[in-house]
């Protein structure tokens, strides 16, 4: 499975019954949030996101993108999976320390 993007996120809201102004809450709350650390919580699964880790083997941080959150193929729990190559980030050598939603493309001058 792979993560959704904004416009795949709005038809699952509206196929939910949600009205407008909730649905523009939900997305407008997550694009605005900016990083989360994870010690205030985990992301929702199969959200398309950037995450700084803590790389141990060169101890320095960085970003990784784009990351889903799903559940681990490797047995029960879940994990955060690059998805270029499905790799696991695994916190002996990846901590995943703070994470937000992968904002949308930039438009500018697009009409």
């Amino acid at each position: 499975m792979s993560c959704i993007n904004r416009e795949e996120l709005l038809g699952e809201l509206y196929k939910h019954g949600l009205q407008n102004s909730e649905i523009s809450e939900i997305v407008n709350g997550m694009e605005d949030a900016g990083w989360h650390p994870i010690e205030e919580g985990l992301p929702p699964i199969d959200i398309c996101l950037i995450v700084t880790i803590r790389d141990t083997y060169h101890q320095r941080l960085e970003l990784r993108y784009p990351v889903e959150y799903r559940q681990s193929v490797y047995g029960d729990g879940y994990g955060f999976y690059q998805m270029l190559d499905g790799s696991l980030l695994t916190p002996e050598r990846s901590e995943v320390t703070a994470w937000m939603p992968l904002p949308s493309p930039y438009i500018g001058g697009v009409e």
